[in-house]
């Protein structure tokens, strides 16, 4: 996570300086990242093949619960 903040969100490059404004600029990546993650979260996914890939019987019965129960299973 800390690398993905300051590698991938720049928070490392110096450009904000003293601790109010980098807290700003830190705070502001956060909440864009919280939001990416929640639309990411909320896309819909292929349902297609995981290739090769064989799941546990404990995985494969979670799935079929999920399926069961509906998309809004809490």
């Amino acid at each position: 996570m800390n690398d993905r903040l300051k590698v991938g969100w720049g928070l490392d490059d110096g450009n904000a300086v003293g601790a109010r404004r980098f807290g700003a600029h830190v705070g502001a990546v956060l909440i864009v990242h919280l939001a990416f993650a929640t639309v990411l979260a909320r896309a819909q996914r292929y349902e297609g093949s995981f290739g090769t890939m064989t799941l546990p019987p404990s995985a494969t019965k979670l799935c079929e619960l999920i399926r069961e129960k509906g998309p809004d299973w809490t």
